[in-house]
């Protein structure tokens, strides 16, 4: 018996019963697997299509199994698919999770389609393997497969190091490090961008180069499937000078390559150095420059300094105090700030060193000690300011002056005048050499002078005293005379100190002017002298200068105006005198005449030493009588005064030779000797002309 075929449609002598020629047997499938991407980064979704097609020429698929084993790939995780079959197909399940296990049924020229989603593990690497196969139903295995490959790139990391801070000028060495994971590499290649610092050249040999951007850039090449690490060594030196750095020496390092990467985040890292700027200034030495004690009104100063490094030390400037009572003279260069000298010296290099001389104006009168502090200082950062300053002191320079005073003041003729001359040396410094000088008044006479304080002039004029004088010492003289007759004037008397050349010196009080004013009223009467032998029985003469003081002219009154009685011993012989009328009365000499103001009269008084008188000394005073108040009455008695006696009214005194004083001589001795004696008494005849 014969039956239907199926598909009869198509087939020649459909229908027959006898035969089945038209029978075709099962063919296998067609599949076809695909993601549609090359590679996946952990993390993707990725989603794969399988379709598995009967050709239309094909016999009818029955039963046949479609497997994915996707629980083997451990990179894919949360599998999850489902079955797309077209009209004329089917498949059972329809879904499912991880594994695809299906069974199809597929007319000829129909297919199935599965979807299938998927997540790539996080730690995923390598390569993605995938396949998809169908086997006929009663089949021992698979007719067709097909497998689907996906790659998982390779990872590049990099990493770069270096010190946190460098000296400026110094050199930074920096390391790189480039780290690789997964799929092989190709074209990798690290950029170095460089800011703040040079970069320098790199060692030979190696893959890095310094380029046209003022970095460095390292060919890599291609890096294998794996792990690795490619170690670089950099080296960039920092800038050194002024001003000092302000930025950091910054390094941004890149790896790139010519493949996918799924990470780049880790593809750029940065290395910062701050340049630190250090300058030990030190102040190597600060002294006055000899002269010192200064002399001639200026003192200078030398500063010595050094920069010890390590660094630049920048806009170094000097500032010093300026000492008190002193005045800044220069250099020009530097500037007074307050009460200090700002003085810019400039950049100074590591062991660069330098000297300073500043000026200043010394007053003739200083405070002493003149003291001066100095500091070093610059815009960089000292490690060690302690040794940055000092100090100088030294002392104002001698300053000599000389002051009188007089004594009495005002003075009557007759009377001794005492100077007391006080020389000292105000400043803080010894002086050697200054000369003393007085040039004392004419109309003193018996001009003595001595030193220190209190004591008695001996020393015959002049007065002329070089000393030295330590600093703060005082020297005192004395001077004094007798004011010679007169009625009035005034007595200048001038003191001098005259320092050494090159003594820095007040000339202000160099010199002491003292005036003393002479005042005298009435008549008064001086012993001018007496002459002699001064031998028993030889003559002798006694002169008297009457001098009218005023106010008033001075008339013959009624009585003496003048009077003088020798005392025992001595016998008057005669009087004269140069205008009225000179008397004697035994061993008394008068006078009686007009003095008009201002005038004078000269008596003489001619005399006998008597015998038995040898070694006597004489001393009488005259007396004078006067109108003081212009009445016509001599009411004022006066007593007659030696000039040559420091008093207002001492006698006047002559001693007698002893026979025994004289010695034994021939005729031409004793000649000779009546010469001598003549001589002696012109040299005793104690008289100043007015």
């Amino acid at each position: 018996m014969g039956g239907f075929l199926e598909d009869v449609g198509t087939e020649v002598d459909a229908g027959a019963v006898a035969m089945c020629p038209g029978q075709r047997p099962t063919q296998c499938p067609s599949i076809s697997k695909t993601d549609n991407r090359d590679t996946v980064c952990p993390g993707d979704a990725v989603t794969y299509e399988i379709t598995v097609s009967n050709d239309p020429s094909n016999a009818s698929v029955t039963g046949a199994t479609v497997v994915d084993d996707f629980s083997s790939i451990s990179q894919l995780q949360d599998v999850s698919w489902k079955c797309m079959p077209s009209d004329g197909a089917s498949c059972s399940p329809l879904s499912g999770s991880q594994d695809l296990r299906s069974t199809v049924n597929l007319q000829p020229g129909k297919e199935v389609t599965y979807e299938v989603k998927a997540r790539v593990g996080a730690q995923a690497t390598g390569t993605i393997t995938n396949q998809a196969s169908v086997t006929l139903s009663g089949a021992a295995s698979s007719c067709a497969q097909m497998t689907d490959t996906t790659k998982i790139p390779g990872d590049l990391a990099i990493e770069i190091g270096g010190p946190t801070q460098i000296p400026e000028g110094e050199v930074a060495t920096y390391a790189v490090g480039v780290s690789h994971s997964g799929a092989a590499m190709t074209g990798v290649q690290v950029t170095v961008e460089v800011t703040g610092g040079t970069p320098l050249p790199p060692a030979a040999g190696t893959p890095c180069v310094i380029n046209t951007q003022g970095g460095f850039t390292c060919n890599l090449g291609k890096l294998s499937a794996g792990s690795s690490s490619v170690p670089l060594e950099l080296k960039v030196q920092a800038p050194g000078g002024c001003p000092c750095p302000a930025a950091p020496i910054t390094l941004t390092a890149t790896v790139t390559a010519n493949d996918r990467e799924c990470d780049d985040s880790n593809n750029s890292a940065t290395a910062s150095t701050a340049v630190t700027c250090a300058a030990d200034l030190v102040l190597q030495s600060f002294t006055v420059v000899p002269p010192n004690p200064p002399q001639c009104g200026t003192i200078t100063y030398k500063i010595d300094y050094k920069n010890l490094g390590p660094g630049f030390a920048c806009g170094t400037f000097v500032e010093q105090s300026i000492p008190a009572g002193l005045t800044f003279v220069g250099p020009p260069s530097c500037q007074i700030v307050g009460s200090n000298v700002h003085c810019l010296v400039g950049d100074l290099p590591p062991n660069g060193m330098g000297t300073l001389q500043t000026s200043f104006g010394v007053p003739t009168v200083c405070q002493d000690p003149i003291d001066s502090n100095v500091k070093i200082s610059s815009t960089t950062p000292d490690p060690n300011p302690s040794n940055n300053g000092s100090a100088a002191e030294t002392h104002c320079p001698p300053n000599v002056r000389i002051t009188k005073t007089d004594n009495p003041d005002p003075v009557v003729p007759g009377q001794g005048l005492v100077y007391e001359i006080t020389v000292k040396n105000t400043g803080a410094a010894a002086v050697s050499g200054a000369v003393v000088e007085d040039d004392f008044p004419p109309e003193l006479r018996k001009v003595l002078w001595c030193r220190g304080a209190g004591c008695v002039p001996i020393l015959s004029p002049p007065l002329k005293d070089t000393i030295d004088l330590a600093a703060g010492e005082t020297r005192i003289y004395r001077l004094g005379g007798i004011v010679q007759p007169m009625c009035s004037g005034v007595l200048h008397n001038k003191a001098t100190i005259t320092p050494p050349a090159g003594v820095c010196d007040d000339p202000s009080d160099n010199q002491a002017m003292e005036d003393t004013h002479v005042v005298a009223t009435g008549v008064l009467a001086f012993c001018e002298g007496i002459s002699g032998p001064m031998l028993e029985m030889t003559p002798f003469t006694k002169t008297f200068l009457l001098i009218n003081c005023g106010p008033a002219n001075q008339a013959d009154n009624p009585g003496d105006e003048f009077k003088d009685t020798l005392p025992a011993g001595l016998t008057l012989t005669g009087a004269s005198a140069t205008s009225g009328v000179a008397s004697t009365s035994g061993n008394m000499a008068t006078w009686n005449g007009a003095i008009p103001v201002g005038g004078t009269v000269t008596i003489t008084m001619n005399g006998m030493i008597d015998p038995l008188t040898a070694g006597m000394t004489f001393c009488n005073q005259a007396t004078i009588a006067y109108d003081a108040d212009g009445d016509g009455t001599n009411e004022s008695i006066g007593f007659s005064d030696d000039p040559d006696e420091p008093g207002p009214a001492d006698p006047c005194c002559f001693r007698v030779l002893k026979i025994f004083e004289i010695p034994l001589l021939s005729g031409d001795g004793l000649a000779a000797l009546a010469l001598l004696l003549a001589a002696l008494a012109i040299m005793r005849l104690r008289r100043r002309s007015l």
